[in-house]
């Protein structure tokens, strides 16, 4: 989590993978739950909704018919994707179940801005009014003792209700703000996110190079992160812009279209290490302490990163 939220996505990735082998063996629900879970998150952070819906729905299936809050927190995750993928109606319905109502009354109130700002999103998406969730979610950032990422949460919230409201001034300003805190905070992407909402609200007004400036910043930061999703967010209104993609994200944050072998993770290039010496996927497992079905996970991973059919 620390290494997502410091922007690091490809190293949270790899972690995650490897919490989720170990957890495999630990003979505790809770861990392959919290491994799942996380392996959610980094990939939707990543732009990979069909993992991040895999994961989450795997993660769901281990927290059983009564989670406790770990169990919750998978099954919010899985709710955000299901938002990213176009499903805002069950997002909504999903985190409401999960959570236990409007009040979120299963949710550390530490992370309820995160879920309100989402509730917003999707009831935005639904052609709902979602003043009262981004209401609730800076009544929560703002307790005592409140982090700074929870007010950028809750600042994106507003700032989305504005614009939708045709209030792009309003936008602007809580969006910028959201941004100036998620720098505070350490979150180069949270940060990025709320400056692209900065830059679709300017956009509408008579300030189109703030927008792009704007723009152009976060697209750079969330494609040298991997938050390819989010940085085509940028793109998509760069272009809208007239201005088209930045130079630094088609040199620095594009993935490479053949990207071999340097693109394996050091646990896929230990697999793929051992396939070249003629182990077989069970005796691979036995000398990695990993499961079968996780070896055959890496080698379809590495198949596709090496353009092998077999």
């Amino acid at each position: 989590y620390a290494l997502a939220w410091n922007g690091r996505l490809a190293e949270a990735a790899a972690v995650a993978e490897v919490a989720r082998e170990l957890a495999e063996f630990s003979g505790i629900r809770l861990f392959p739950t919290m491994a799942s879970g996380a392996q959610c998150w980094t990939a939707l952070l990543g732009g990979d909704i069909v993992s991040a819906l895999r994961r989450g729905e795997e993660a769901a299936a281990l927290a059983g018919p009564d989670p406790d809050v770990v169990g919750v927190s998978t099954l919010l995750f899985l709710a955000e994707a299901r938002l990213e993928a176009g499903e805002p109606e069950r997002c909504r319905a999903d985190i409401l179940a999960a959570a236990g109502g409007a009040e979120l009354p299963l949710v550390e109130r530490a992370l309820r801005p995160r879920w309100y700002e989402i509730l917003t999103r999707a009831d935005l998406a639904c052609g709902r009014e979602a003043a009262a969730w981004a209401d609730r979610a800076t009544a929560d950032a703002q307790v005592p003792g409140a982090i700074a990422l929870r007010q950028v949460e809750a600042g994106r919230a507003t700032a989305a209700v504005a614009l939708a409201a045709g209030r792009v001034e309003e936008a602007a300003e809580a969006a910028l703000l959201a941004a100036d805190r998620g720098d505070e905070a350490g979150a180069p992407v949270e940060a990025a996110r709320a400056r692209v909402l900065a830059g679709r609200a300017l956009a509408t007004s008579t300030r189109r190079g703030e927008a792009v400036d704007l723009l152009v910043r976060a697209e750079a930061v969330l494609g040298a992160a991997g938050a390819r999703r989010y940085a085509d967010e940028a793109s998509q209104a760069l272009r809208r812009l007239g201005a088209g993609p930045s130079r630094a994200r088609r040199c620095a944050g594009a993935p490479s279209r053949d990207p071999g072998v340097d693109s394996l993770t050091a646990r896929e290039r230990d697999v793929a290490d051992m396939v070249a010496q003629g182990c077989t996927n069970r005796q691979i497992a036995a000398r990695l302490y990993l499961s079968e079905k996780t070896v055959e996970s890496h080698l379809a991973k590495i198949f596709n990163k090496l353009g092998a059919t077999s």
